[in-house]
């Protein structure tokens, strides 16, 4: 599950309770988030948080690591018949993530989406695209300081980890496939080749301008480098989650 889904309800709970500042909100965040909230689906509670890997979340996207946290079934008999609508599917390797980042490269959603809707990457190895990139992931900060005057070690730390992509026709609303999992064919944790999950959506950057999604090359970095490209984030699948989870 999205770590953001989980912490934006603690956070909105807490300032509805009563009047609190920011850092009283946030603190809420430092203890047991099931102590706050209830995991539910449909009318059934299914489960409890077992662990994140986002300790350190506050607003996001700050002390976002991956925004990915682990659900803890409340009841096995209800989750074990669940399996992935793609069989044979595992992580993919490092190698082949930041393979993917460099380069223009078809992506599958996998959800009941795919079958009308297409992406693909973004690449976003230099400087110039990092620094459009930044403005999306900056874009539901709450700060005073300009975007432009952050250094620009901090844009490169946040978005070293996010697989850029845009998407035919639009997620709409966006934020309603928050945690949908993407992947791509290539080589997997394990060596073989096949396809492997790439991460999970994370983030979007909207654009007031008319997209083109066959547009490649030299005008579609054009129009990136001036704001008008939309497009969609996924962090970087943990270690820990590849090395110590498979998928069924």
């Amino acid at each position: 599950m999205s770590t953001h889904v989980i912490t934006e309800a603690i956070l909105a709970k807490s300032h509805i309770g009563g009047l609190f500042g920011r850092r009283d909100r946030l603190k809420k965040l430092d203890g047991d988030w099931n102590e706050h909230i209830e995991i539910w689906a449909g009318n059934e509670r299914i489960g409890t948080i077992n662990q994140t890997f986002d300790k350190e979340a506050e607003i996001y996207p700050n002390g976002f690591d991956h925004d990915i946290t682990l659900i803890k079934p409340a009841n096995t008999a209800t989750v074990k018949d669940i399996a992935s609508p793609l069989p044979d599917l595992g992580w993919l390797s490092l190698s082949s993530w930041h393979s993917l980042r460099q380069r223009s490269a078809h992506l599958k959603i996998l959800g009941p989406t795919e079958t009308h809707r297409a992406s693909k990457t973004l690449k976003s190895s230099r400087p110039s695209e990092v620094l459009v990139v930044g403005e999306g992931i900056f874009l539901n900060q709450a700060s005073s300081k300009p975007t432009r005057d952050h250094d620009i070690a901090t844009w490169k730390d946040l978005v070293s980890r996010a697989v850029l992509y845009r998407v035919y026709p639009d997620f709409d609303p966006p934020n309603g496939y928050s945690g949908v999992a993407l992947y791509a064919e290539g080589t997997r944790e394990d060596g073989t080749e096949g396809p492997g999950v790439v991460g999970f959506q994370s983030f979007v950057q909207r654009s007031g301008h008319v997209q083109s999604f066959e547009m490649e090359g030299g005008a579609l970095e054009k129009r990136l480098k001036l704001g008008r490209v939309a497009f969609y984030g996924a962090f970087m699948v943990p270690e820990a989650l590849k090395r110590e989870y498979g998928v069924v």
